[in-house]
């Protein structure tokens, strides 16, 4: 049963990875065609959270196979 509750976590995290990626490139098409001025730094924010997601869905997976 435990072992259900961490492949959903991780299937609902690869989920969200994959939702967020999209949503980023899509807003950084945005910010160059109109000249953001914080670009690069709203772009490494973006990074950042992509990094976090992914390690927490990369630990349920892990953790899943234990």
């Amino acid at each position: 049963a435990e072992g259900k509750g961490l492949e959903n976590i991780h299937s609902m995290l690869t989920t969200l990875v994959d939702y967020t990626r999209e949503h980023f490139a899509y807003e950084e098409r945005l910010m160059v065609e109109h000249g953001y001025p914080d670009r690069e730094q709203h772009m490494g924010d973006h990074e950042r959270l992509l990094n976090h997601i992914q390690e927490l869905a990369d630990r349920a997976k892990r953790e899943d196979s234990l």
